[in-house]
């Protein structure tokens, strides 16, 4: 059965025993890959419609940080080195809490790994990326926040 808890929260609760099941969201990763010339790391899987191309993502695993499910999500989809995790924010989406990175690309062209059917580095264009509203999200903001170069600015300690 479903009720609605003191602070307004739908939640579901057995009948028979009171439990309660608070639907906690999994962690998932939403990467924004960024090569040095500024072109980004896009991923299509099959089953989209085609011209339809999102981002790297991939859940965190039991006992792995998000920066470090960030990078090998990367390596994963695409073949490629990534490092220097940049987190900028996190976006409920679904039973998913989305925890965004924007990571720096190392050298080298992608190919296709094994949670992808295809990838492309290209331009940052938010019209790629037309129909998941997290992914545009996080590619416009990259472009608000970057130079004109769209290359990922160093962090210093």
């Amino acid at each position: 059965m479903t009720w609605r808890d003191e602070e307004g929260y739908e939640r579901k609760r057995c009948a028979a025993c009171g439990w309660i099941w608070f639907g906690s969201p999994a962690p998932v990763v939403l990467v924004l890959g960024v090569a040095e010339d500024g072109r980004v790391l896009y991923t299509h899987k099959d089953a989209w419609p085609d011209g339809m191309w999102g981002l790297v993502a991939g859940l965190v695993e039991r006992g792995e940080t998000a920066e470090a499910a960030a990078l090998r999500e990367v390596q994963e989809e695409s073949g490629l080195h990534a490092s220097d995790p940049e987190y900028t924010g996190t976006v409920p989406f679904r039973d998913q809490l989305l925890i965004c990175f924007r990571v720096r690309l190392g050298p080298g062209e992608p190919r296709r790994g094994s949670d992808a059917d295809a990838v492309d580095l290209g331009p940052p264009q938010p019209g790629r990326l037309p129909t998941w509203a997290p992914a545009r999200w996080l590619l416009e903001s990259h472009l608000a926040t970057s130079t004109g170069s769209m290359r990922i600015r160093p962090r210093h300690p």
